[in-house]
C-alpha cells in the first residue's frame, strides 16, 4: 500500500461496507489479487492489479465458484474435470502465454486485469 501499512488498509477493508471495501482494495499498488466476502449480502468482490501481473483463475458453473492463483491448484482440487483447451494450449505454445481470458484448461478463465468485482451472489 503506497499510502501506509498494508495491515491498516486491510483492517479498513474488513470493517467497510461492500462498495467501500472494493474501492480500498482497488487502491492497492503492485502485483496482487484480493477478494472480499460480504457475508451479510452474500456477495464477493474480486480485485486484481491493473496490469494483471498476478494471475487469478476462475471457474463458475453448476453452483461451483473457485478462484486460484495457479491453474495447477484448480486441476488438483478434484472439483473439475481436467480437460485441455486446444485454443488455450495453441496460444501458449505459439506465443508463450494465453490470450484474453482463455487458459489451457476448458472451463477455467483468467480473471481480467483491473477487475473490480465478479458479479456473483449466493
Amino acid at each position: 500500500d503506497m499510502n501506509g501499512p498494508l495491515g491498516a488498509r486491510l483492517d479498513q477493508v474488513v470493517h467497510a461496507d461492500f462498495r467501500r471495501a472494493r474501492q480500498l482494495l482497488c487502491d492497492l499498488d503492485g502485483a496482487f489479487a484480493a477478494l472480499m466476502w460480504d457475508a451479510q449480502n452474500r456477495k464477493i468482490a474480486v480485485v486484481t492489479d491493473f496490469l494483471g501481473v498476478q494471475p487469478l483463475y476462475m471457474v463458475r458453473r453448476d453452483g461451483l465458484f473457485m478462484l486460484a492463483t495457479d491453474l495447477k491448484a484448480i486441476a488438483a482440487s478434484g472439483l473439475v474435470n481436467v480437460e485441455m483447451d486446444p485454443a488455450g494450449w495453441g496460444a501458449f505454445i505459439c506465443f508463450g502465454h494465453a490470450i484474453g481470458d482463455r487458459t489451457q484448461l476448458t472451463g477455467v478463465q483468467r480473471v481480467a486485469p483491473a477487475c473490480r468485482s465478479v458479479d456473483h451472489s449466493w
